[in-house]
């Protein structure tokens, strides 16, 4: 395994904090964590958005997955059962 020379001292307490409480929710280390957190910076200032994908489209596309995934939960009281536009503020 290769070795990485750098070490990343977080001396901002409530960055640390932060950072904790996101690698516990998320189930990783807080190496991980950071990594992931550095990836998305990363993505974010430096990749080509995709003309192809519309916010209007991406926000219906999560909301139908969403949908899907209460769907695959089986049968529940169809009053308590959220609805496909509680996803999308329709």
């Amino acid at each position: 395994m290769e070795e990485y020379p750098e070490a990343i001292r977080v001396t901002d307490q409530e960055a640390h904090a932060m950072v904790r409480e996101l690698a516990k929710s998320d189930v990783r280390s807080i190496g991980g964590q950071v990594a992931w957190l550095i990836r998305q910076e990363y993505a974010r200032r430096y990749s080509q958005p995709n003309e192809l994908i519309t916010i209007e489209s991406a926000l219906e596309a999560a909301a139908a997955l969403k949908a899907a995934a209460y769907e695959a939960q089986g049968p529940t009281d169809d009053e308590d059962r959220p609805r496909r536009s509680d996803f999308i503020g329709i």
